[in-house]
């Protein structure tokens, strides 16, 4: 087999570097951080393990990420979230959101037709293809449901990283429930000692078929010649290859490609891909100040997801201590507004002292981050999978991407685990 590089260690990267390794291919990957994991990798901070950011493997032992890892030969253990998953924070309150259809039929949160109209939406057939290409608000107003329904859909999108109801994609937020539902709504887990376990597998898995993996190689340049991929420059010279994959954002591809080799639709699609992007914080307390060991949300102020995260992995934190998360879902203009962006943080934590009053007093350190890019693509009605990048790059034969933009199923991380299979399942059958 033909020698392939992976530019960009990431999940996508690493999950695509491995199963092309299991396929015979004699991978390459190269990552210009020093460390590995990309937009999940793992910090180690006096003696705390903290993720970048907020990081769950959806749908557990169940999920596109453990499953795909298991047939690499690689069993993930996980710690799965209680039965009550998650809690909103409204009114200076925690309330139980339900998650499975019994708890959902019960609920006081939306009204008994909001739970009819839901119910006999999501058992039409082909509807959630069919919906793909209009969000979530304009098939509340359109079936006349109330202000309660809307507000709970913010939640239900959450689960797609895109809160904004006004273009979240009605038919991905349609999928991950009906998948959800299919698996038997499998609780979510996490990897003790968080999410650089995985990527550590996938090293393994990687050098294991004879594979490598670098890092604090930074790629300047994809050689192209008469439509065929040469190889990839570095700082310390020139590797020849025929296939390359291109395991990160899109948008940032013509930095290192001319874009004059691509087709002017496709060179538009890749630049105009909108990520998704938010505002991250994370806490190292000197001393434990909640059990509250559920995922958090809230829509009260701004778009908010968190945890607890010791409290449901507590290798993660020294013995006595406490670590969380939270990250407040904005969109990328604002994030590149350094004031705007540090007005979200400001309220982001004005909202996380609110819910947990004792936490400036035990307070270590603090970690805020701002992120022009969370979980990839932002799931809007305008760039459901359809109307995402294939893998293959036509008129440039080798060349290939892989990453959470692509067109595949699911989203946020399991996105970086299906599109590695799609990437995979092209080069493979090509």
């Amino acid at each position: 087999m033909e020698e392939t590089l992976v530019i960009g260690g990431g999940t996508s990267g690493l999950f695509t570097a491995a199963l092309l390794a299991k396929e015979g291919y004699q991978v390459k990957v190269y990552e210009k951080e020093r460390e590995l994991g990309g937009r999940a990798k793992t910090w180690i901070k006096d003696g705390f393990t903290v993720d970048y950011g907020l990081h769950l493997v959806r749908n557990g032992e169940k999920g596109f990420i453990t499953t795909t890892l298991a047939n690499l030969g690689e069993k993930l253990e996980l710690i799965s979230l209680k039965e009550l998953e998650i809690l909103c924070y409204k009114d200076k309150k925690f309330h139980p959101l339900p998650h499975d259809a019994t708890e959902f039929a019960t609920t006081e949160m939306i009204t008994d037709n909001d739970k009819n109209i839901v119910f006999s939406t999501l058992s039409k057939k082909g509807i959630t293809k069919e919906s793909m290409d209009r969000s979530v608000l304009s098939w509340i107003e359109e079936v006349g449901g109330s202000e309660k329904l809307k507000e709970f859909a913010v939640f239900l999108s959450l689960g797609i990283v895109c809160p904004f109801i006004e273009r979240a994609s009605l038919g991905e937020v349609f999928d991950l429930m009906r998948r959800r539902i299919a698996l038997g709504n499998p609780k979510t887990g996490y990897p003790p000692g968080g999410f650089g376990v995985i990527h550590k597998k996938l090293t393994k898995i990687i050098r294991d078929y004879g594979g490598d993996v670098y890092t604090q190689k930074e790629a300047r340049e994809i050689r192209v010649e008469n439509g065929k991929v040469k190889g990839v420059k570095f700082a310390e010279g020139f590797v020849e290859a025929k296939i390359v994959i291109c395991a990160f954002p899109p948008q940032m591809l013509f930095n290192i490609l001319d874009e004059n080799l691509v087709e002017p639709k496709r060179r538009e699609l890749l630049k105009n891909l909108r990520p998704t992007a938010g505002v991250s914080i994370d806490y190292g307390l000197k001393a434990k100040i909640t059990e509250i060991d559920n995922l958090i949300i809230s829509s009260e102020d701004l778009f908010l997801l968190g945890m607890v995260t010791s409290n449901i992995d507590p290798s993660v934190a020294p013995p006595d201590k406490q670590l969380m998360t939270f990250v407040a879902i904005t969109n990328r203009e604002d994030i590149l507004d350094k004031e705007k962006a540090k007005v979200i943080l400001s309220r982001l934590e004005e909202k996380i002292k609110e819910m947990f009053p004792h936490l400036s007093d035990n307070l270590e350190w603090r970690r805020p981050l701002f992120l022009p890019f969370i979980n990839g693509v932002e799931l809007n009605f305008n760039q459901y999978r359809e109307r995402r990048p294939q893998p293959d790059t036509p008129g440039i034969e080798g060349l290939f991407l892989s990453g959470d933009t692509l067109a595949a199923e699911s989203a946020g991380g399991e996105l970086a685990v299906t599109s590695a299979l799609a990437c995979v399942d092209k080069l493979c059958s090509g």
